[in-house]
């Protein structure tokens, strides 16, 4: 009877899901045509077929399901199309033309390691000019008869913006990778210059105006780094320079120069080094694939899903507990190792979930999910069972009686107890009784968390007047002294009331922090703790760097001006850093100098901003912020170069 049962549930979920649909685009003349970039795409092929006719890619053989894309370029730019992230080993095949009709053979792509180390998945980079005539296609397949879920991405590759030794590009983890731009990248004296001091650079001729840019990396940990460029579609030159305190007015000691090849040097824990790159002149598409990796620590992975899940029920794996040391961003990757094939929705998610397998007998899935930094790969295994003993009315992987939420809507994410954290019936997060981290419900766990309190709240009162009673932003209710000397009053805490006594302390002495970067915090003539705009290298550069976010953040600056604002920017903080390190090695004239150089950058960018506004190309409300802004910044750099005035000598009395 129970057999009878189970063949009735089969032949209704069969009828119910029904079979993989075919792609619509699985052929040239029915491709789609993505009208706006970036572009992005998660789509099952497994059932698109071979038009008659169609041509295989000329750099993969055993071609079997594809695929068809279409763009026309709005852009004269680099363009990146590539399927990092599909489940499946993939070929793409680049054509251009009008129509399916008339296309001819492009450039062609199998394995990338742009897409991860050991990747099987393809990344094609290629220059094309605006307009209709200009048309692409793209075919996109397995290499062989396995097809999963793919991947593909297409997008303008950035231009590059630090083409000037002055506005590197700063690297702070050990693992880093930078596909650009770099047709328009300049060279001046100072790039000539430093080609001379690399030495013989092999057989690439760089001729009189090399395109280059320039990175500044940060080494955490003392060990070897390895800077690659293969990928760049030219011959490159790369050379590594230790940091001093002089910046690019004198490149410290060379490390290392190599021509079309990769340099390794080993890094000093704490100490920062600038790198070089140039390609020859001239040479398109002059794309720069740009890598360093340096000592790395391999990612945590982290692979949960529920226990148990009915035939025909959905359920999700999820890796959302996985962690990096270094703090490299991380890709993921899941994969089917044991049972009855399932199709996963999207298999380069942190969280990606699939349909159980109508089964009519307990049955065992596995699944791997390997978590890659871009430089290291770790690996973590799930286990769940397909049973038709689970009671799921809900279809959340939880059955009865322990579901408490037997109603949960399709879809979303449940905790143990198989509620979500729209469900009435999930446990109340906030009812631990601490004020300082009351719990909140995690919707990519549906698990309760601690949410600590800001530093500062308000908690329990220990009934002593003299200690504050707050969160102190982790979780617990502290209770520091009342903090006198930096309210301002020069004497202890009144036990009775609780207030601060003594005499006001002088105008300019340190008081309680507002948690700002941007200003001081000192007390004022009155005995008040204020808080004004800060008058150091670190105010300086705070305020730029909240001047660049905001102009990140607008919307109605056009992309060339913006780009143009940024690297006034750019050059501004540069400045700012160097006049830093002069003033703290005595150099005061120097650090003057660089911070007058800081203020006439600004002074461009408020010109820039107010003529794109008088020109109606910038709305008036966002030019108003990006002026008030820059306004205040220009006066924070010029105090703080008022500050760095050699003190004059006294006058002879004779």
């Amino acid at each position: 009877m129970a057999v009878v049962r189970l063949a009735a549930l089969a032949a209704v979920l069969l009828r119910a899901f029904g079979a993989a649909a075919q792609p619509t685009n699985d052929r040239c003349i029915t491709e789609t045509h993505v009208t706006s970039l970036p572009f992005g795409d998660v789509a099952p092929i497994g059932t698109a077929g071979i038009d008659p006719g169609e041509a295989a890619p000329s750099c993969g053989s055993e071609f079997a399901h594809s695929v068809w894309y279409a763009m026309t370029p709005p852009l004269d730019a680099v363009y990146e199309f590539a399927t990092c992230g599909s489940d499946f080993d993939t070929v793409m095949q680049l054509y251009g033309g009008l129509a399916c009709e008339v296309i001819t053979r492009a450039t062609c792509s199998d394995d990338s390691d742009l897409c991860g180390p050991g990747s099987q998945q393809s990344v094609l980079l290629f220059r094309r000019g605006a307009g209709p005539d200009h048309q692409v296609h793209a075919q996109v397949g397995s290499k062989g008869p396995a097809a999963g879920t793919l991947h593909f991405s297409m997008r303008i590759v950035p231009v590059a913006t630090n083409d000037a030794c002055a506005v590197p590009h700063v690297i702070q983890h050990p693992v880093f990778r930078e596909v650009l731009d770099i047709a328009g990248a300049g060279a001046g004296d100072g790039d000539r210059s430093t080609l001379s001091f690399c030495g013989a650079a092999g057989n690439v001729q760089l001729g009189t105006t090399p395109h280059s840019v320039w990175y500044l990396y940060r080494a955490a940990v003392a060990g070897p780094v390895t800077i690659d460029t293969h990928g760049t579609t030219t011959a490159v030159v790369v050379a590594v320079f230790e940091e001093k305190p002089t910046g690019c007015a004198r490149l410290g000691a060379r490390l290392g120069c190599q021509a079309n090849r990769p340099v390794v040097f080993d890094a000093v824990a704490g100490a920062t080094y600038r790198i070089y790159v140039a390609t020859p002149t001239l040479v398109p598409p002059d794309v720069l694939v740009f890598r360093l990796t340096g000592p790395n620590g391999p990612p945590t992975p982290v692979a949960s899903g529920p226990s148990a899940v009915a035939p025909g029920a959905p359920a999700v794996l999820s890796a959302v507990g996985s962690a990096d040391p270094d703090g490299d961003p991380l890709t993921y990757a899941w994969s089917q190792t044991a049972g009855p094939a399932v199709a996963l929705a999207d298999p380069a998610a942190a969280q990606t979930s699939f349909t159980a397998p109508l089964v009519t007998a307990d049955t065992p899935l596995t699944f791997q999910l390997a978590v890659s930094d871009g430089a290291a790969v770790a690996t973590a295994s799930v286990t769940l069972t397909v049973t038709a003993s689970v009671a799921d009315a809900d279809h959340d992987g939880v059955p009865l009686p322990r579901d408490r939420c037997p109603d949960t809507p399709p879809g979303e994410i449940v905790d143990d107890d198989g509620c979500s954290c729209t469900d009435a019936g999930h446990a109340d997060c906030g009812a631990n009784g601490n004020p300082c981290a009351a719990g909140r419900c995690d919707p990519t766990t549906a698990r309760c968390l601690p949410d600590p309190a800001p530093l500062g709240t308000p908690c329990a009162d220990d009934g002593n007047l003299c200690t504050q009673d707050i969160c102190d932003g982790v979780g617990t209710c502290a209770h520091p002294p009342v903090p006198c000397a930096r309210s301002c009053r020069a004497g202890g805490c009144d036990p009775a009331s609780g207030a601060c006594l003594g005499d006001v302390l002088p105008a300019g002495t340190p008081c309680a922090s507002d948690g700002d970067p941007c200003t001081d915090d000192v007390c004022d003539a009155a005995g008040t703790c204020t808080h004004p705009s800060a008058g150091s290298f670190t105010g300086s550069a705070c305020l730029i760097d909240a001047l660049e976010r905001r102009l990140q953040a607008g919307t109605s600056v056009p992309r060339r001006s913006a780009a143009r604002l940024g690297r006034l920017l750019a050059e501004a903080r540069a400045a700012v850093a160097t006049a830093e390190v002069d003033a703290s090695v005595g150099h005061r004239h120097d650090a003057r100098r660089f911070l007058r150089g800081a203020a006439r950058g600004l002074v461009a960018f408020i010109r820039r901003v107010a003529h794109l506004e008088a020109h109606q190309r910038i709305d008036s409300a966002e030019a108003g912020m990006l002026l008030d802004a820059a306004h205040d910044t220009t006066l924070s750099v010029g105090a703080l170069r008022a500050t760095l005035r050699e003190p004059r000598p006294p006058r002879s009395s004779g």
